[in-house]
């Protein structure tokens, strides 16, 4: 229902703002729908018109996402990496945003090569990410993450080591149970 008034809003007599608050929505109406290349056109298309906008990382973070869905994994990556390219544009006093969204598409390619089934690169793109202890990142998920895709390479001494440590830090976490079941199915692997 909101899509016909969000159209007229990109009628030429309205001003740049409202246009590109119309075009978001828009899209943002599209992915709800579930009409992921649709959204896409219309990401596309706000960037096309209106390439220095401030939020260009996060629209380019919303298509990295919307190609993953749509198992478009190699233009999904590619987003996620021009997400962290256009943030170096963006000026200082934005820097606190800066941080949250080039964590995000960090997090975020991690995650994609995770569900790509390359474990090795999953898992080290998540072991980087708790190095560097940015209290914008979810730390327990990413560990989580990081621990499951060292199970899944056999390397069960440092899923082991992971999985002690997750229980220990986040003792309350919903992932507790597939924890534990890494360290028992770590355990027969090593004959334990």
């Amino acid at each position: 229902q909101a899509e016909p008034v969000l159209v007229e809003l990109l009628a030429d007599e309205n001003p740049d703002s409202t246009k590109q608050s119309a075009l978001l929505e828009l899209a943002l109406c599209a992915q709800d729908l579930n009409d992921l290349p649709r959204s896409q056109q219309i990401y596309s298309q706000f960037l096309s018109r209106w390439p220095n906008d401030s939020r260009t990382p996060e629209i380019l973070l919303r298509q990295g996402r919307g190609f993953r869905q749509m198992g478009l994994n190699s233009m999904s990556l590619a987003k996620f990496y021009s997400v962290m390219t256009a943030a170096l544009a963006l000026k200082s006093d934005k820097l606190d945003y800066y941080k949250r969204i080039v964590t995000e598409a960090q997090n975020e390619i991690a995650e994609t090569h995770f569900q790509m089934g390359k474990f090795a690169d999953a898992a080290e793109y998540f072991a980087r990410l708790l190095k560097e202890n940015n209290p914008l990142l979810d730390r327990s998920l990413a560990q989580y993450r990081l621990l499951s895709a060292l199970s899944k390479q056999d390397r069960h001494e440092e899923a082991m080591g992971q999985a002690a440590d997750f229980l220990t830090r986040f003792p309350n976490a919903a992932e507790r149970p597939e924890v534990r079941f890494i360290i028992a199915h770590s355990l027969k692997e090593m004959g334990r």
